[in-house]
């Protein structure tokens, strides 16, 4: 994956149902961050966290469990019924601190389309 430009992270940080957390050391070295998304359905608003990212220096202390925690309040504050996070089973220390922290894994699959010219129309 590419860096973001300067001018994707400003279009990133001011959409209306989307907020970016970082993590900082004491020392304020940057060692974290997640991105929460608010997406409203007939079904009820949904918090999404994703991009969960820890310093691999870092991991074990707490940051990203503290990140996980800090996205999951402001998604209820901001109205979400519910919380959801995506992690691939092979990231076996993520998805135990998920467990950990009490949130249910779901039975259900993702599909993904990474644009529309891709897909079979017939």
């Amino acid at each position: 994956m590419r860096p973001l430009t300067a001018e994707e992270i400003i279009a990133l940080l001011q959409r209306p149902d989307t907020w970016v957390y970082v993590a900082f050391t004491p020392e304020g070295r940057l060692v974290g961050t997640i991105t929460l998304c608010l997406a409203a359905s007939p079904t009820g608003t949904k918090g999404w966290a994703e991009d969960l990212v820890v310093d691999t220096s870092v991991r074990g202390a707490g940051f990203g469990k503290a990140l996980i925690l800090r996205s999951a309040r402001e998604a209820f504050r901001h109205g979400a019924d519910s919380v959801n996070f995506t992690s691939r089973p092979s990231r076996t220390a993520a998805n135990n601190l998920y467990v950990s922290l009490g949130f249910e894994q779901r039975e259900t699959n993702v599909y993904r389309c990474k644009q529309y010219d891709s897909l079979k129309l017939h």
